[in-house]
């Protein structure tokens, strides 16, 4: 038999409350480099940190159901974490809004870019007269000059 004590619930909720806190500071940071890449001007879906964001938020959420499972006890015996997660959690929200509003901008720039495209799509579609032998859209500027008949 091993002698190594199996840990108490008590000591297992407080591990979770520490590791939500990491979770929740490495959270932090990757939001903060997502800002970064979208305040540059990097297309939100080439930011390299999105899986990460997935997973880190992923975690996020279960520890935290987890350790507010732990009920109020455990938090009151240990005051540094819960000072700590509530500082940790209130940055992560300010992040969280400052992204929301970004991907946002991000997302309608896109959408102007799309729809200048579509447009630039549309004033070429109505300069096309047909087509060609070639294939080449025949436009109004190459179209044959029409020559009005005559009746006498």
């Amino acid at each position: 038999m091993s002698n190594t004590a199996l840990p108490r619930p008590a000591e297992v909720h407080e591990q979770e409350a520490r590791t939500l806190l990491a979770v929740v500071r490495e959270l932090c940071m990757v939001m903060r480099e997502e800002n970064e890449q979208l305040a540059h001007r990097v297309p939100a879906g080439l930011t390299v940190v999105i899986d990460r964001k997935i997973t880190l938020s992923d975690e996020y959420q279960r520890l935290w159901h987890s350790v507010l499972g732990a009920g109020p006890e455990m938090l009151a015996e240990r005051p540094e974490i819960v000072r700590d997660l509530v500082a940790s959690v209130g940055d992560l929200r300010r992040l969280t809004a400052e992204n929301m509003r970004r991907l946002e901008g991000a997302a309608d720039a896109s959408r102007r870019r799309i729809e200048a495209v579509m447009e630039a799509i549309r004033e070429q579609d109505a300069r096309v007269r047909g087509y060609r032998p070639d294939g080449a859209p025949r436009t109004s500027a190459s179209a044959p000059a029409t020559v009005p008949c005559r009746r006498a």
